[in-house]
């Protein structure tokens, strides 16, 4: 069975990129987050207003980069931004 989390916070660079996100008291990289998606090793939602939305890792079409979304297409918001920031 695969292991899900709720991720329920991020940190920004200065940029205002996601770089980390809070799961269960842990601030963890977007890079570790994206390769456990991909691998199948866990699942990770947010809960945005009151529904839970699953997170999907997507890869940069200009750097390669992973980062971290709920939308699967740019018509729908982002709602990992929403989060609060991690303290």
């Amino acid at each position: 069975m695969i292991a899900e989390y709720i991720i329920n916070c991020i940190k920004k660079d200065s940029k205002g990129t996601i770089t980390h996100v809070g799961v269960d008291q842990e601030i963890v990289d977007i890079q570790t987050i994206a390769e456990r998606i991909w691998s199948k090793q866990a699942i990770y939602y947010i809960n945005a207003m009151g529904i839970r939305v699953r997170v999907l890792a997507m890869k940069r079409t200009d750097s390669g980069e992973p980062y971290l979304t709920t939308a699967a297409n740019k018509n729908l918001p982002n709602n990992m931004k929403f989060l609060p920031r991690c303290g």
